[in-house]
């Protein structure tokens, strides 16, 4: 992570220098495991930073179960601490979905981890940041016993079972209650904390990616005005107001965008119609992915008073990808993009901050579902339109 210091005058050099470093914390992480039997010859730490979509990594060492990290931020920041047993090295690790990691967070307070042979199973003491994130993780404990428990059912599930579509509708319904009871916990432990860095941290992790951010409203309204004023705290706040103007119910925002051929072309005009507003990019793996369903979706009802407006967030130089992208993706219905890749104007509107994402419209413009993927998006269509 770089941060440039601007010298103006060199008479203030000292004063400024002065004021940067009072600013500045020094933070320190040490761990230690008496039963870490290392897979590999050099057994290593990483402690991730992530702030402002960039990642600062660091490694260290780890002798005989003990590692240490120092160094210095300008205020408490989260971070992840992974272990690498086998020397898989650090892109496998942040990959894989097995990796031995622990989330916790620098302070001024030194953290110190103690464990026996993994940081899943370790205990960590610190400040009073990380007090509230261990008290915030044993509120979540019922939570993640029954992710647990629903991953076994689907594990055990014989592979034909696994398949029917009715057992994928029972297990997905089942998560989205988990999910639900997760969020409704943290808005109450954000309305319960409002001073914590926790709160933000987590009503942020949780809700920046969705579309349905006005959920934590009251809980954001709550958090003392140097969160809701810090960067994170500032763009939350204007996510919540974006999901305000898109929730279900409400007339959808106006979109007038240009097409490949620099045809602008208005969400408007296609009043009358059903409308899935797709927002996606060439660039998206899991917009890629998804573009199949997408396309099975629209052969079986573009005939029956449905369309799909496609908003692509591709970069200022990313024109030939994205028609590229349409043409291998077999994507024939009306696209458009103003090329500012996060920046673009509808996807700011909508608060749109992951993709996939999209917003079905009925004829009268009115949003009446969100995030609609794969067989959930023919199953609502289905209720509109009658059987396929």
């Amino acid at each position: 992570m770089v941060t440039i210091k601007p010298l103006f005058l060199v008479l203030l050099f000292c004063s400024f220098v002065s004021i940067l470093s009072a600013q500045e914390i020094k933070y320190q992480v040490s761990g230690n495991f008496n039963r870490l039997n290392p897979e590999h010859q050099k057994l290593q730490a990483y402690l991730i930073q992530t702030e402002s979509n960039t990642y600062k990594i660091d490694s260290a060492i780890i002798k005989n179960g003990a590692f240490n990290f120092s160094g210095k931020i300008t205020s408490p920041v989260l971070a992840t601490l992974i272990i690498d047993h086998a020397g898989h090295g650090m892109n496998v690790m942040m990959a894989s979905k097995h990796a031995d990691f622990l989330v916790i967070y620098l302070e001024k307070t030194p953290v110190i981890i103690r464990g026996t042979d993994s940081l899943s199973k370790a205990s960590v003491s610190g400040g009073i940041i990380n007090e509230e994130n261990k008290r915030f993780h044993l509120l979540q404990v019922g939570i993640q016993d029954s992710i647990r428990k629903l991953t076994v059912i689907v594990r055990s599930a014989k592979p034909e079972q696994q398949k029917d579509q009715a057992f994928q509708m029972a297990i997905q319904e089942k998560y989205n209650m988990i999910l639900a009871s997760n969020r409704r916990l943290i808005c109450k432990f954000a309305i319960q904390n409002p001073a914590s860095l926790v709160s933000l941290d987590q009503l942020y992790n949780t809700f920046s990616s969705m579309p349905d951010a006005s959920q934590a409203s009251a809980a954001f309204d709550g958090l003392d005005k140097s969160l809701k004023n810090s960067r994170k705290g500032a763009e939350l706040g204007t996510l919540i107001i974006a999901s305000k103007l898109t929730e279900t119910g409400v007339l959808a925002p106006e979109i007038t965008q240009a097409d490949t051929a620099g045809k602008m072309i208005s969400l408007s005009s296609f009043r009358g119609k059903y409308v899935l507003i797709d927002f996606w990019a060439s660039w998206c793996k899991p917009c890629r992915l998804e573009n199949p369903n997408v396309v099975r979706s629209y052969n079986l009802y573009s005939s029956k008073n449905f369309t799909i407006f496609g908003v692509s967030l591709d970069q200022p130089s990313g024109m030939d990808n994205w028609k590229a992208a349409i043409k291998d993706d077999q994507l024939s219905w009306p696209q458009v993009s103003d090329l500012k890749f996060w920046s673009n104007e509808a996807a700011k509107l909508y608060g749109v901050h992951s993709i996939p994402q999209n917003f079905l419209l009925d004829p009268a413009g009115k949003i009446i579902a969100r995030n609609l993927r794969g067989e959930d998006l023919d199953n609502f269509l289905a209720k509109i339109f009658g059987n396929r």
